[in-house]
């Protein structure tokens, strides 16, 4: 079963703005709220890449939002991520199924995990790609 949330941990967040702007994309999901997911965010360019962490220290702070059973949207949102059937490969993301927090429980979520070499970027510490 295909899970039927997205969490969000860049430039598709509310209030962050984008290059490109992807509003238009997310205009027919539902917002649900903040979640972590268990993983390491990287500085990539203008924008964030995030990759899976053992250590459960190691929190990235997102939003969840619920996109139900839509494959148009997924398909947006793989276009907007570069990795479409589309686009030239290898691809810089993966749309993969993970677990986040949201709530005080774990949800299955699809998530864009960065997948090129990390070593010319800047670890995110903190974990929240969000200025503040």
């Amino acid at each position: 079963m295909k899970p039927s949330h997205l969490f969000v941990y860049g430039t598709l967040r509310p209030g962050l703005s984008a290059k490109q702007s992807p509003s238009h994309i997310m205009s027919n999901a539902t917002h649900v709220g903040h979640a972590k997911f268990q993983g390491k965010l990287y500085l990539i360019d203008w924008y964030p890449g995030a990759i899976d962490s053992d250590d459960a220290a190691n929190r990235i702070v997102g939003d969840l939002f619920e996109i139900g059973d839509n494959p148009n949207l997924l398909n947006q949102l793989d276009i907007y991520e570069g990795c479409s059937p589309l686009d030239c490969c290898p691809h810089e993301y993966h749309r993969v199924v993970r677990n986040v927090g949201w709530d005080g429980r774990s949800v299955s979520a699809w998530i864009y995990l960065y997948a090129w070499p990390l070593d010319c970027c800047t670890e995110i510490h903190r974990g929240d790609f969000s200025p503040r």
